[in-house]
């Protein structure tokens, strides 16, 4: 297989896992590497046998710090690998975090180039519907504009290639919130971060401790009779919050929570399939009041 390389030397010592992805766009999984491969072409190799009904396209290989430094894949003559370490895409997030977490975006969704120094738009394409399309459009993009900053954004503007995966993908919305400013409450407060949702689009689970958590999930505090507050989980012992009626959007502490409210009755997980508009905002109002928190 010959190989051909593109910018810095591939190290293969450096490479701590791989995304893979197929010839129809299909995010397959991911390779964990550790640095215990020679060569990309070893990891390459890896990939194919890891899925041999799949026809691998190419790899997006992170170093340990999950920062995308190279992408390998099927060349004409051979193999191609790609460095773009010392790149702005190798400053953002990782088409792993994207892929694994689409569900909670809603379509059509849109890839952007952007000369972030300059604040210009190179290149997009919009209206997007099959998320399988995404890495397809975002390679491509990569190859023709190396130095630019890809950006992947779902329907409502929210970036979904951001370093951390979902945790900051949570962070952006809550800054978008928190700039809009309004006036609400804990309900109203997680129906905004997750694009004017109603609860009834959300699947409702059973809380099993904090390790079930996911970030970007409602909390509900209280009984199912009784809920007296709703949180969104970050991450650890932290969620998002407004605390009362009027009250300003915060951090705070899960246990606190737990402590004041005494438990955790249900977990609201965004479905796939909702698309996120359902409340319809009249002011700083919406058409559904609560009366959690006065």
């Amino acid at each position: 297989m010959k190989t051909n390389y593109i910018g810095i030397p591939f190290d293969a010592s450096k490479a701590h896992r791989a995304t893979i992805i197929s010839s129809d766009s299909k995010y397959l999984g991911d390779l964990s590497l550790n640095g215990e491969y020679e060569s990309a072409e070893d990891i390459f190799k890896s990939a194919q046998a890891m899925h041999p009904k799949e026809d691998v396209w190419y790899l997006e290989v992170e170093d340990k710090s999950g920062e995308p430094v190279w992408e390998v894949g099927d060349d004409e003559d051979g193999l191609l690998v790609v460095s773009y370490e010392g790149t702005e895409l190798a400053k953002g997030g990782s088409l792993r975090g994207i892929m694994k977490s689409i569900e909670d975006y809603a379509s059509p969704f849109s890839v952007i180039a952007v000369d972030t120094k300059k604040g210009k738009v190179l290149k997009q394409e919009i209206s997007i519907q099959d998320y399988r399309l995404i890495p397809a459009y975002y390679r491509e993009m990569k190859r023709e504009f190396p130095n630019a900053e890809i950006r992947v954004e779902d329907s409502t503007g929210v970036s979904m290639y951001a370093k951390g995966g979902e945790i900051d993908s949570v962070i952006e919305r809550y800054k978008k919130v928190v700039s809009e400013g309004g006036f609400m409450n804990c309900e109203l407060f997680c129906n905004k971060i997750h694009n004017d949702r109603s609860f009834k689009e959300f699947n409702k689970l059973p809380y099993k401790g904090v390790d079930s958590l996911k970030s970007g999930d409602v909390l509900q505090f209280g009984s199912d009779d009784n809920p007296r507050h709703y949180a969104i989980y970050l991450d650890g012992d932290k969620v998002l919050e407004v605390e009362s009626w009027g009250g300003e959007p915060r951090e705070y502490s899960l246990s606190e929570n737990i402590e004041e409210y005494e438990e955790i009755s249900a977990i609201y997980r965004i479905d796939k399939k909702s698309k996120g508009g359902s409340i319809k905002y009249k002011g700083y109002f919406t058409g559904k009041l609560s009366f959690l928190n006065w």
